[in-house]
């Protein structure tokens, strides 16, 4: 039985809800870790804040949000796991609930205290989790942070959220049309056609995060392919199937290719872009 005490009495960093965002920030930063704890006075767990949560929190420049206290930010109650749980059962609330990471907890004074967390990169690096699970843990995750929030909308907040997609959708589209010398319509196909085989080629974590940063309705497009790496996909494959699906000739298909990518650095980043090619053949 495999059991989740292994994840016990590891590097954890616990801060108090008081603590300003800046304080977690450089913790995360110096040791390498994307999640800390937060604790009340009595050392019991009552939250977590996430790298992507300060990332999302500081969308603004204003210099004082880096005073806010943790408690503005975090996920309060998080899903927890008990020390002396089965690793199956960690895995199955993973899954169910789309998140990374779950705290491993004892009893203490009353409450409950953090004593490590397990995360779904352990999971990987020690072979405990099957990519077919990973891969659906990945989907809930982006679908719970493309519908935020466990209460219902307005009509016209619905409809708000619904144009934003299509505007978003419709800048990517454009943008790749002026790069590629096509309609807006046709350029959004070739983008998609394209954008398939770079998410079915990638190993599913990387596809996932890739798709994240990706406009919503063009995410939800993708959520769904199975799950990566496909060894078969080739930059020659992506070019024939332009011919193809498109007819194209092979030098322009090559070049649009290349165009593609070179547009979609824009989108990602030069970083990401180069992370997303060194898993390309």
């Amino acid at each position: 039985m495999r059991q989740v005490s292994q994840f016990t009495n590891r590097k954890i960093v616990i801060l108090s809800y008081d603590a300003p965002v800046w304080q977690a920030a450089r913790a995360m930063n110096d040791r390498d870790i994307g999640s800390i704890i937060v604790g009340d006075q009595k050392g019991h767990i009552i939250g977590i804040v996430t790298d992507r949560d300060i990332a999302c929190y500081f969308s603004s420049e204003d210099p004082l949000l880096f005073k806010t206290p943790l408690s503005e930010i975090m996920t309060a109650d998080p899903v927890t796991i008990h020390e002396s749980a089965d690793i199956d059962l960690a895995i199955k609330m993973m899954v169910e609930f789309g998140i990374r990471r779950v705290p491993v907890v004892r009893p203490f004074n009353g409450g409950l205290r953090c004593s490590g967390i397990i995360t779904l990169d352990d999971l990987i690096a020690n072979k405990m989790i099957t990519d077919i699970q990973a891969a659906e843990l990945i989907k809930t995750q982006i679908r719970r942070q493309m519908t935020p929030g466990a209460f219902v909308r307005s009509q016209k907040s619905e409809e708000r959220s619904e144009a934003r997609k299509d505007e978003s959708e419709f800048r990517f589209n454009k943008k790749m049309a002026d790069q590629l010398g096509v309609p807006s319509e046709l350029a959004g196909e070739i983008a998609g056609f394209l954008l398939s085989h770079v998410v079915r080629r990638l190993h599913f974590a990387s596809a996932a995060d890739l798709v994240a940063q990706l406009p919503k309705r063009i995410q939800d497009r993708l959520l769904d392919l199975p799950a990566g790496p496909d060894r078969s996909i080739s930059a020659d494959k992506m070019i024939q199937g332009l011919t193809e699906k498109f007819s194209l000739n092979a030098d322009l298909a090559r070049a649009t290719v290349k165009k593609f990518f070179e547009t979609f650095q824009d989108v990602i980043g030069h970083s990401e872009i180069m992370h997303v090619a060194s898993q390309l053949p």
